[in-house]
């Protein structure tokens, strides 16, 4: 698959909570290597147990960050109901990628690359106590 111009349309959170919280005083900033890029997420036990508690992995769009609106609302309203949660940022070939990507710019990166990466993340959850994880998905309407 050659370049490709990419532009997510609609969706919404497949993991549905019932009342927003407060953002948790336990988050931290996650980080892996992966193909030599640094990955970033974070990490927000929310009061409860990385291991007797699922951990909610959150993937935002591909071309969005894990501290976008979407995530970061999710994030918040599972930690206040003590669930524990990883929102991170596909890297897009970017070292340490904290921006969201402009979406009528041309890019190389695949889903696959995208798979590859949350593999990564769960496996780093799983060398942190996670016992059991859950994957959810925010998809935010791209304009361009």
């Amino acid at each position: 698959m050659g370049r490709m111009r990419t532009c997510l349309v609609g969706g919404i959170v497949a993991l549905m909570v019932t009342a927003l919280g407060s953002v948790s005083a336990v988050a931290v900033e996650a980080k892996v290597e992966h193909l030599g890029l640094e990955l970033i997420g974070n990490l927000d036990v929310g009061g409860g147990d990385l291991t007797t508690r699922a951990v909610v992995l959150i993937v935002h769009d591909a071309l969005d960050v894990h501290g976008a609106s979407g995530p970061r609302a999710l994030q918040s309203a599972l930690a206040g109901h003590d669930q524990p949660s990883l929102a991170i940022t596909v890297g897009l070939g970017i070292d340490a990628r904290r921006k969201p990507f402009d979406c009528t710019f041309e890019h190389d990166h695949r889903d696959s690359d995208a798979v590859q990466e949350i593999a990564v993340w769960a496996g780093w959850l799983v060398s942190q106590g996670a016992k059991s994880i859950v994957l959810a998905g925010v998809v935010a309407r791209c304009v361009g």
